[in-house]
């Protein structure tokens, strides 16, 4: 069900980079334990696969991104975790949350980059760093848009849906 939300708001909002994917697993890794995470993770990727094909430089985007961005909001969440006062737990987990969420949107204009060059042009590639920076200039307005939208985007739904979530998870 989680899959079939994350591949539905990918369809819902067809502008490139102006996504809540990444909202969406950031409140997945609130609330969800690492094992569920990861499932839902690479069944994204699969479905994905599915739907658009397999191209070595995404899916391994794909394969890298979305499990570290879960396993560090994750990680971070158990840091700030409080048993004693749930309601102050939770607030505490998705204001950490959208933080470190967005560290990784932060990062992943350079994972996606990084993978594609390594792709195409091969580690040891002389010229590698060049075709990176050349690469990386040419998405920039991409990632930047992604950034944007995401810093206001995030801390709308991550709360929201967190609370949602956990709700339904406790039944």
């Amino acid at each position: 069900m989680m899959t079939a939300m994350l591949n539905l708001c990918k369809w819902v909002i067809p502008i490139p980079n102006v996504e809540v994917v990444t909202s969406l697993f950031v409140s997945y890794a609130v609330v969800l334990r690492v094992h569920e995470l990861m499932m839902v993770a690479f069944c994204f990727v699969f479905v994905e696969i599915l739907l658009w094909g397999f191209a070595l430089w995404w899916v391994l985007t794909y394969l890298l991104y979305w499990p570290c961005l879960c396993l560090g909001v994750r990680g971070a969440c158990r840091l700030v975790s409080n048993p004693q006062n749930q309601k102050q737990d939770l607030v505490a987990r998705c204001v950490l949350a959208v933080i470190v969420g967005m560290i990784f949107v932060l990062g992943f204009g350079f994972v996606s980059t990084f993978c594609e060059t390594v792709v195409f042009r091969g580690i040891a590639d002389p010229q590698f760093e060049v075709y990176f920076a050349i690469r990386y200039l040419n998405g920039l307005p991409f990632f930047v848009t992604n950034i944007v939208t995401n810093l206001v985007v995030m801390p709308l739904i991550v709360p929201g849906l967190s609370i949602a979530l956990q709700r339904v998870m406790a039944r």
